[in-house]
């Protein structure tokens, strides 16, 4: 595994979690985007992107929670 580069004294924090949490921001940020806007446009999407939206803001917040666990014990 890769290391990142933000450092606390001599702490290091592994940039697996790193990765999954950004890209799942990303999905998180798209989807959040769709949310906002396409109900104008189609009125059903607004059921059909809320049970994804709420999974991946789930995964997400688990994800950080990972780095903030990684960065701790390293």
């Amino acid at each position: 595994m890769g290391v990142l580069k933000m450092r606390k004294g001599k702490k290091r924090v592994s940039t697996f979690w790193l990765e999954v949490g950004r890209g799942l921001s990303f999905i998180l940020a798209a989807l959040t985007t769709i949310y906002a806007v396409a109900p104008y446009y189609i009125e059903e999407i607004t059921y059909t992107i809320a049970p994804p939206l709420l999974l991946f803001a789930i995964l997400t917040i688990a994800a950080y929670i990972m780095i903030l666990i990684d960065y701790a014990v390293y």
